[in-house]
């Protein structure tokens, strides 16, 4: 019999070659895109590194010199008020004198950038990552889109990458859309005049904060000239109280405050009502369960802080200022998301509800959609929770109870009601000006009051004095009978009008059924 073998042709049809190579790119660009992540992270790493050790060394120079040394070739940013932002590398100088080595961006070589004020007292190192912290990623570059992969990085575009900052907030100037640092705009040991200058610019206030244009900017400046709101921010607060940092303008240090209006804890829930009138068997506390303690005098809210211990007191005006200029630089808490533009969300003063509402222990049960508004119904929502510059939050300080204030800024209830704060009660019909009877719908750009014993409206008022209740700033109510022994409300109940410079000035022996307090340490 005769054998015959079948031959047959073996290897890959065109089809399986085709779907191999797509396999087998897949996989490349898998493990592409993997070590670019890992790069970029690699970098971010080193960067990160390398600006702690030079803010380490620069403590060390200032604990030996008593200032920071100036940046190399720095340019000299003004805004013809007498600030002077001085900006450049970390270059051989300062390297050499904090004896390290080169250090730069693994990337493209650049120095990183060292910042400081006239006085050199103040300092920032600050440069650009390229992926965001995970806690901001949402939004702290408004330029990128963060589902580009790392492979679109590019070493010369600063405007898909994120800024890292260290120490102090001692502002950083960036060229607008770009991101470039100023130091890349302009020669070495040039001066900046920001009322002169053509360019379109960022000032950057924080890592997620900035003011574009520079009109807005020399009005920032203007406005802020000796002030520094990362001051000495407590490292540490009692449960319940939040750090505040403190702020120089008012001769404030950093201090702890009660993150919601005062409880008490020996309260017992009836369903009649939503309210507790104050006692002096209370167990003040901060807590979010539970409404505030209303009802009560100033010097019986002075005396309930100071029941918790010696050390406790009621809010300062100092205090409470010291609050509100630090929420008013902070773009989240604006409806705009940029600070000064448009209002500052305030909570629950329109009515509906019409009572005391309870907060949240994980600050979710912070949003309510307002049916109608008093004024503008632009406003259309209402929030409860303020976040500070650092990243603290604080509830209900602009509504749900009036709070008492201690104007006299003492620690105990010395002179809390020692002085008027104005002459007499006339004050021209104005933007923020309230007479008892009737609102003001139609202000006027400016206002005058008599103000006396050192008041002002810098005293109570915002930074920015064109901010009104249109920008959910503040008014002002006062009592033509009430030139003495008179003492402060801030922030407004559920009933209409609140914000966080509103301000009532009463009389002394008045208990408000719609005041409650807040205790500071």
């Amino acid at each position: 019999m005769k054998m015959t073998k079948n031959s047959k042709n073996s290897g890959f049809t065109l089809v399986e070659l085709i779907v191999v190579i797509v396999i087998l790119a897949i996989l490349a660009m898998i493990a592409f895109l993997s070590f670019s992540s890992q790069s970029s992270s690699a970098r971010d790493s080193t960067r990160m590194a390398d600006t702690t050790n030079i803010t380490k060394w620069l403590w060390v120079f200032k604990a030996i010199s008593w200032t920071y040394p100036m940046p190399d070739s720095q340019i000299t940013i003004n805004a013809g008020t007498g600030f002077m932002i001085h900006q450049w590398k970390a270059w051989n100088n300062v390297l050499n004198i904090l004896k390290m080595s080169d250090a730069k961006d693994n990337l493209d070589s650049s120095y990183y950038s060292y910042s400081t004020d006239d006085t050199r007292s103040f300092y920032s190192v600050w440069w650009f990552l390229e992926n965001p912290p995970t806690s901001l990623k949402d939004y702290l570059n408004p330029f990128w889109d963060i589902k580009n992969a790392a492979i679109n990085i590019n070493a010369a575009d600063y405007s898909k990458r994120y800024f890292f900052y260290k120490w102090d907030w001692v502002w950083i100037l960036t060229e607008s859309w770009t991101n470039l640092p100023a130091e890349q705009l302009y020669p070495a040991n040039s001066v900046i005049s920001l009322i002169t200058e053509s360019k379109s610019l960022n000032l950057n206030i924080s890592s997620t904060n900035m003011i574009s244009w520079t009109w807005l900017i020399v009005w920032a400046i203007q406005s802020t000239q000796n002030w520094n709101y990362n001051f000495n921010a407590p490292v540490a607060c009692p449960s319940w109280f939040i750090p505040v940092p403190g702020n120089q303008e008012f001769s404030q240090p950093g201090f702890c405050v009660m993150k919601f209006e005062a409880k008490a804890l020996n309260w017992v829930i009836n369903s009649w009502y939503n309210w507790h009138n104050y006692s002096v068997s209370d167990t003040v506390a901060s807590t979010p369960q539970d409404p505030a303690i209303i009802n009560l005098t100033q010097i019986q809210a002075l005396a309930a802080c100071k029941s918790i211990w010696d050390w406790y007191h009621l809010i300062t005006n100092n205090e409470w200022m010291t609050i509100s200029r630090n929420l008013e630089q902070v773009s989240s808490n604006w409806s705009s998301n940029i600070v000064w533009s448009w209002y500052i969300f305030n909570w629950h003063n329109n009515g509906n509800p019409g009572s005391i509402i309870a907060a949240s222990a994980d600050d979710s049960d912070w949003l309510f959609w307002m049916t109608w508004w008093f004024w503008n119904t632009a406003f259309v929502n209402n929030r409860r929770t303020l976040t500070l510059s650092n990243w603290s939050i604080i509830w209900d300080l602009s509504g749900n109870v009036w709070e008492h204030v201690n104007k006299a800024n003492s620690l105990d209830w010395t002179g809390f009601n020692n002085w008027s704060i104005l002459v007499s009660n006339i004050c021209t019909w104005s933007n923020w000006y309230y007479s008892f009877g009737s609102w003001d719908f139609s202000p006027p750009s400016w206002w005058v009051c008599n103000w006396a014993n050192g008041y002002s409206y810098s005293v109570i008022g915002p930074k920015i004095l064109n901010l009104n209740s249109d920008n959910g700033i503040w008014r002002l109510y006062s009592n033509a009978a009430i030139f003495s022994n008179n003492i402060f409300y801030r922030g407004r109940d559920w009933l209409g009008g609140g914000g966080i410079y509103m301000l009532a000035v009463s009389d002394d022996s008045l208990s408000w059924g719609t005041t409650g307090f807040r205790c500071a340490k």
